[in-house]
């Protein structure tokens, strides 16, 4: 997660432990659509697709993805109030 969208969570006092998985996405993708054109255009151009991310949607309806996720969630925060 980049620095800029921690401290847009600092500024808004959002806890990502108080919230879904769900709602931390939305408040990602929220944070993502207010990036300058600039930033998106070159980390499109830069960022290439993981072969297992085809198999995101099959891991998730077991739920295994869905569980890493959150772990992976909780973490980024703990670390986040410890900087």
């Amino acid at each position: 997660m980049p620095s800029s969208w921690q401290k847009a969570m600092i500024l808004q006092d959002f806890d990502p432990l108080d919230h879904t998985l769900t709602e931390l996405v939305n408040f990602c993708e929220r944070l993502e659509l207010t990036e300058p054109e600039v930033k998106k255009k070159s980390s499109l151009k830069t960022s290439h697709p993981h072969p297992l991310q085809e198999r995101k949607g099959k891991l998730d309806s077991i739920g295994i993805a869905t569980t890493l996720s959150r772990e992976i969630a909780s973490s980024m925060a703990r670390i986040a109030v410890i900087h």
